[in-house]
């Protein structure tokens, strides 16, 4: 296990490195997860509905427990996450449309900390959007590296939804992406 460790650790070294994501969000000097950052060449208002679009998409992961215009209680579960397998999540989506969207955990049974928040920042007079995905989860378990290993999946994590959306973004048909929030 420490030899596994002590690997996952040196990759998730690596991974900051070579993809040039940053592990901790530069805006946040407490803040203990992961953050990164892509351009997508779309306005704001399509990089939210993609994003939105992507969640809405995962109905075997995702249920909606209540929704308003500015808050959604969401419920999601875990597969297949390092040493603790799967996990539950209950959690507050708080939106301020084409800006950002913040999360934070009501309740799970396995995570003591699940938050975070996307930031959509528009550059290319509107045209391009920078996009920030934060990620910080605490699995409360007490095993050497435990903080290494959960970044290290949660920005593998947070690095293939940011591909996600940028590729329903930059390839899907204008019609199919409006530009009003839900």
């Amino acid at each position: 296990m420490k030899l596994s460790a002590l690997a996952a650790s040196i990759a998730c070294a690596a991974l900051c490195l070579t993809t040039n994501l940053s592990p901790v969000s530069a805006a946040a000097k407490d803040f203990k997860g992961v953050s990164a950052k892509i351009i997508m060449r779309s306005n704001p208002q399509r990089v939210w509905k993609a994003i939105r679009d992507l969640r809405d998409g995962s109905p075997d992961d995702v249920r909606t427990i209540s929704q308003s215009a500015e808050e959604d209680i969401l419920e999601e579960t875990f597969d297949d996450l390092p040493v603790i397998g799967k996990a539950k999540c209950r959690y507050r989506e708080v939106y301020k449309p084409f800006e950002r969207i913040d999360y934070r955990m009501i309740e799970s049974d396995h995570f003591k900390a699940f938050e975070g928040s996307w930031v959509l920042t528009p550059t290319d007079s509107g045209a391009q959007t920078v996009v920030e995905l934060s990620s910080y989860i605490d699995t409360g378990l007490c095993i050497p590296f435990v903080h290494q290993i959960t970044n290290m999946a949660t920005m593998r994590n947070v690095h293939s939804r940011l591909q996600e959306v940028k590729k329903i973004v930059e390839t899907q048909p204008k019609r199919k992406l409006t530009e009003v929030p839900h």
